[in-house]
């Protein structure tokens, strides 16, 4: 790892706005070099948490279920199925923010609005996969959103807030609403 990539992600941390700053010249293949390695880094670790967590867990349910897989063939399958969902919702919620940033007089193009997701998903990536701490470091990305928006869509403060809250509303419906189709679909098969 080049220390530049170092030097970016600990600014993101503990100075994001002249970070932010810094990266409205950056490529947008570069911001997305960034989202795909750590989100490779975050899919590992969160898989290994994951696996050790769901075998606990899914190994007594199956057998108490009659079912002949597994739990680490249960667990492999839902920490994949999971890691898909995540990246195509990560994808389908920069969209909708997009559309928000639209919404509200944001004019610098998709691309800067992927690059402030890319940026803003780095606490959550580098820290999110630890157990029953992630959600601060989720908030900690939404807050980064508000700021990647303030900066590189150049919107006020207020209106960055109500892109960024909006899209992540909306985009966690959408979420609830697949993962609910998706246990009920389950759960149908297992009983059926």
């Amino acid at each position: 790892m080049s220390i530049l990539f170092i030097d970016t992600i600990v600014g993101f941390l503990i100075d994001p706005i002249s970070t932010f700053q810094k990266q409205k010249e950056t490529s947008f293949v570069t911001a997305s070099l960034y989202f795909i390695l750590l989100f490779v880094i975050y899919s590992v670790l969160g898989g290994i948490v994951s696996m050790l967590f769901m075998n606990r867990i899914s190994s007594p349910l199956i057998a108490a279920s009659g079912n002949h897989i597994t739990g680490s063939n249960f667990s492999s399958s839902l920490i994949i199925l999971t890691i898909i969902l995540m990246f195509i919702f990560i994808i389908v919620g920069a969209f909708i923010l997009h559309l928000f940033n639209i919404i509200v007089g944001g004019k610098k193009g998709v691309k800067n609005t992927l690059k402030v997701v890319f940026y803003s998903s780095i606490p959550f990536f580098l820290l999110g996969w630890i157990p029953f701490v992630s959600y601060i470091f989720m908030l900690w990305s939404i807050a980064l959103g508000i700021i990647g928006i303030h900066e590189l869509q150049e919107l006020s403060v207020g209106k960055s807030i109500f892109a960024i809250i909006a899209a992540c509303a909306i985009t966690y419906i959408l979420l609830g609403a697949v993962i609910t189709g998706i246990l009920f679909s389950t759960f149908n098969l297992v009983h059926a």
